[in-house]
């Protein structure tokens, strides 16, 4: 599911900010609060952008697809004609899929 981006602050940012201007900034505390309750310890937004993006290496997605969905500019002159957008929401759709039927096996 694609989200549209918000009017909020000229709709710049697709999560704003709960007050004022900007991007929401509250992932850490959110996620914190999610691993306390599932008494879950060691988890850092950094430990699931690395999951999802080894998951999307296992799964056989080249650099360039893996840095289009860490949302890295790519170097190469021949990336810029080339444009991934449907091609990373289905990549991004896939990890998704794998982690959560491997979440699925552990409950």
């Amino acid at each position: 599911m694609l989200l549209a981006q918000s009017e909020v602050g000229g709709g710049r940012w697709i999560f704003p900010a709960d007050r004022g201007e900007g991007h929401f900034v509250g992932v850490r505390k959110v996620l914190d609060r999610v691993c306390r309750r599932a008494e879950l310890e060691g988890i850092t937004p950094h430990v699931l952008r690395h999951t999802f993006v080894s998951v999307a290496g296992d799964l056989g997605y080249s650099e360039l697809t893996i840095a289009g969905l860490l949302g890295h500019a790519s170097g190469s002159v021949t990336a810029g004609y080339v444009h991934l957008d449907a091609a990373l929401v289905t990549a991004a759709d896939r990890v998704s899929a794998a982690i959560e039927a491997a979440l699925d096996d552990r409950l």
